[in-house]
């Protein structure tokens, strides 16, 4: 199998009391001479995730000897307060500057005060072991169960998922989401909360937000070294091999809540993972409330239990229709 030129770059960046470290991955492309493609993540605490969207580029310079610009800088205000950034990366050659990732929110953050967010309803932890952990919490009056599981990928590689679950019946909120860790999953825990959001009936919209949370590190991993930035040069494979470690002892995570932890003494590193602005859930709702000219539909009492039609012919379903993409129907403020 072909192997790849790859170049690492590595850039150190420290705001809100926390130390980044800035990876730029540069690969050459197999079938195309003087192509690279040009990656970004970036390491938070223990936790190194990607950022943006790879690009390719034709170079007619060493991509052994190339210079970037990172730097990064508050947008505007935010809650928790000094946690949003943007993060920029330029390409600079010979007379010319590339800019080739623009992240608009990055979100981190050393003991950020969540409890200055208004209306912020917190989720607790109740239950984990090696490779899921179970939160808990109130959505809209509706107890909710948020599951995280965690998949080996490859050697310091997970791939993160979260679920939901309230009265029965849950769905997917993301799943596959890949994050390479420095340490045990067992180390990382999470800051989930829940805004509500005007809406009609009250009670059914909801703002969500996903925090990772690790150990605030004292020192920069090795991968660092003592420079501001330096170059690996290394070949890989163009497809990784997995392998599933053998399991390891739990390193007896925090049973504490998050909004308890949050108050303990020892420093923590949080960045955001994850959010939606649209999350329709609650409990006892008052849908009459909508207005006088709703029409609600009712149980079609002629037809049999659909508990007792297992029997019947199935019905096949029908395929949505395919249609342009029309205007959000709100927007709503980022919290």
């Amino acid at each position: 199998m072909e192997l790849q030129d790859t170049f690492t770059y590595t850039y150190n960046l420290f705001a809100s009391n926390t130390h980044l470290q800035i990876f730029i991955l540069v690969e050459s492309e197999p079938d195309q001479p003087d192509y690279y493609t040009f990656s970004l993540s970036v390491k938070i605490g223990h936790v190194e995730r990607a950022l943006s969207t790879p690009v390719t580029m034709k170079l007619s310079v060493d991509p052994r000897r190339l210079n970037f610009i990172a730097f990064a800088f508050p947008p505007r205000s935010s809650l928790p307060t000094g946690c949003l950034y943007h993060l920029r990366v330029w390409l600079r050659t010979v007379g010319a500057d590339h800019r080739i990732f623009a992240e608009k929110d990055l979100w981190f953050g050393k003991d950020p005060d969540f409890y200055a967010i208004p209306d912020a309803s917190f989720a607790y932890l109740r239950n984990v072991n090696q490779d899921m952990a179970i939160y808990q919490g109130t959505v809209g009056r509706a107890h909710v169960s948020f599951i995280f599981r965690w998949t080996v990928l490859e050697p310091e590689t997970y791939a993160l998922s979260l679920d939901y679950e309230a009265g029965g019946a849950g769905k997917t909120l993301f799943e596959n989401y890949p994050l390479r860790l420095y340490c045990e999953p067992q180390s990382v825990s999470f800051v989930i909360y829940s805004i509500p959001v005007p809406s009609s009936p009250a009670g059914a919209s909801h703002r969500l937000r996903v925090w990772l949370r690790t150990p605030h590190a004292v020192a920069p991993h090795a991968r660092s070294q003592s420079q501001s930035h330096f170059l690996s040069l290394s070949h890989s494979r163009s497809q990784s091999q997995p392998l599933s470690p053998e399991p390891s002892e739990p390193s007896g995570p925090s049973t504490l809540s998050p909004s308890r932890a949050i108050r303990a003494t020892s420093s923590y590193v949080y960045q955001r993972l994850w959010k939606t602005d649209d999350l329709k859930i609650g409990a006892h709702l008052a849908f009459e409330s909508v207005g006088h000219k709703i029409i609600l539909a009712t149980p079609d009492r002629t037809t049999d239990d659909p508990r007792t039609r297992t029997g019947h012919r199935r019905v096949s379903r029908l395929a949505a229709p395919t249609l342009g993409a029309g205007d959000p129907s709100e927007s709503v403020d980022d919290r």
